[in-house]
């Protein structure tokens, strides 16, 4: 696993570890989360990954599906089970870092109800392009 790696983020977030990810962020971090129409500071994402994950505990069961590094990026591809639907859940976060150790800004995209096999080509996609 490179350095650069949204994974250990994730496994962070899975074990409440809430002092691990913040550290993972660069101060001036921000998050563009397509699905909502905003955009976070670091402060705003870490207090709403808390309360999500409060509110919700099964935000995170979910599994990592791919990662690769395209230069100063990453591109991770996780799945859940979405709230109440039971449709699977598919999410894209194209991470940008700074200095190979701190995320600078991520975009996140996320859809209901496209099928997995189908999010498996993403990956796929980005490797190619």
């Amino acid at each position: 696993m490179s350095s650069k790696s949204m994974i250990p983020y994730l496994l962070n977030w899975k074990n409440n570890e809430w002092d691990r990810m913040e550290k993972i962020l660069a101060e001036d971090f921000e998050i563009e989360i397509y699905w909502l129409g905003m955009v976070l500071n670091k402060s705003e994402y870490m207090s709403m990954i808390i309360a999500i994950t409060e509110e919700r505990p099964n935000a995170i069961e979910f599994e990592i599906e791919d990662e690769i590094e395209l230069g100063s990026h990453t591109v991770t591809h996780i799945t859940r089970t979405s709230d109440g639907t039971g449709l699977q859940q598919s999410e894209i976060i194209i991470s940008e870092w700074f200095n190979k150790k701190y995320v600078k800004k991520c975009k996140s995209y996320t859809t209901l109800e496209l099928d997995p096999k189908s999010s498996e080509k993403w990956i796929e996609s980005f490797q190619k392009n």
